[in-house]
């Protein structure tokens, strides 16, 4: 497979997948390399030459300043569910897509990348800090290296900053998916930086998102759900419905139809910064799953510098509907407009509104505004705040 598929042919020569057996041996390969250790633990490890199915060859490319030929197939997913403990694989859920990326001079697998997906939400467990609906594995492999001593004398190099260093014995513990995909490391990564020139008026939300435009933030049920996200909407300063917007993330509230697919989000997100004087607040938001025209599904409190306080509703109908066309067809809104729409990668087409709202406290200051979920069946969100002077 690595050369024309040669990794397809039994051989008693090992494959570039294989660690050196007394490394193995004092650690295990999941204490290493994770996606290795389901590649090539006992139970999966005779069936992926026999059951890889949908071997792709995908060219050449350059990773690291290397040449690399890209490889995809798909691996029998029951093997690897058991070994990590999983026994509710469903039918539909058979396989696991993985792609290696092969060095051209030496045949090593330079980057090797495993979707888990459908399984995330078991094997993150609740150790995830956010609702994760998606689990991609990239994994590079670039630290070890092997002498050619023979066996009963092998010892092992790993390759650091500071210099190599020869070792017998690894002492390495267990992997732990929840610490792989960190919310606080990897969900940082999702969000854009704020542009510097970006104007005070947009507001900065970057430490209240919670979920990314690129992401599968709202768990489901259908098979596309996995990629059911904003990710056609570009981010960065966008003029939308007429409006400036600051769009780079999605500040996500929970709501009882969210809550019940296992969404975990809070019912309320307070202090966030407005620090300025505005005629009008306009909103990007939309929500996720249907309540009955005329609902609550939420609101804003604001504060003011001088201790007054005003409370903007959030009502389904009127200014809000689901972002998702499939679920909520109408377009017809009763305070705002539909300032986006596109067509996402879950063949679903997905919409954003706009709402203004003019304040009744012009000349005085916006200390922070609170945003409220009322736990109805449609559960708000919101991409972005401009406060117009």
């Amino acid at each position: 497979m690595l050369n024309q598929y040669q990794l397809l042919e039994r051989t008693p020569t090992p494959t570039p997948f294989d660690l050196p057996a007394p490394l193995a041996r004092q650690v295990g390969p999941l204490r290493i390399l994770p996606l290795y250790r389901l590649l090539l633990t006992g139970a999966s490890s005779d069936r992926l030459v026999d059951e890889a199915r949908n071997v792709q060859y995908g060219g050449t490319s350059e990773l690291d300043n290397q040449s690399v030929r890209l490889i995809k197939w798909e691996c029998p997913a029951t093997a690897f569910l058991v070994s990590l403990g999983l026994t509710n694989a469903l039918s539909d859920r058979t396989s696991i897509p993985v792609s290696a990326w092969v060095s051209v001079t030496n045949a090593m697998a330079l980057q090797v990348r495993m979707d888990l997906s459908p399984w995330a939400r078991e094997l993150l467990g609740p150790a995830a800090e956010l609702p994760v609906t998606g689990l991609i594995i990239t994994e590079s492999h670039r630290a070890i290296q092997t002498t050619d001593l023979p066996p009963s004398s092998r010892r092992f190099t790993l390759q650091a900053s500071a210099g190599a260093q020869p070792v017998d014995r690894l002492e390495l513990p267990p992997v732990n998916f929840a610490a792989l995909l960190s919310s606080k490391r990897q969900f940082s990564n999702l969000i854009p930086p704020r542009i510097a020139q970006a104007p005070p008026n947009l507001i900065d939300l970057s430490e209240y998102f919670n979920a990314a435009l690129v992401q599968t933030w709202h768990p489901g049920v259908t098979p596309n759900y996995i990629n059911n996200s904003l990710e056609e909407l570009p981010a960065g300063l966008l003029q939308l419905g007429g409006q400036v917007f600051d769009v780079r993330g999605i500040v996500q509230l929970a709501g009882s139809d969210l809550q019940k697919v296992g969404g975990q989000f809070p019912q309320q997100i307070t202090g966030i910064k407005i620090n300025q004087t505005c005629r009008q607040l306009h909103f990007l938001q939309a929500a996720g799953w249907r309540s009955p025209d005329g609902a609550t599904i939420g609101r804003y409190r604001l504060h003011y510098a001088d201790g007054q306080e005003q409370v903007i509703p959030i009502v389904y109908g009127a200014d809000v509907r689901d972002w998702n066309t499939d679920n909520d067809p109408t377009v017809k809104l009763a305070h705002s407009s539909v300032a986006w729409s596109g067509f996402n990668s879950a063949k679903v087409v997905v919409r954003l509104f706009k709402t203004t709202w003019v304040n009744p406290l012009p000349e005085t200051e916006i200390v922070s505004l609170d945003y409220v979920s009322t736990m109805a069946a449609a559960a708000p969100f919101l991409l972005a705040v401009t406060a117009e002077p």
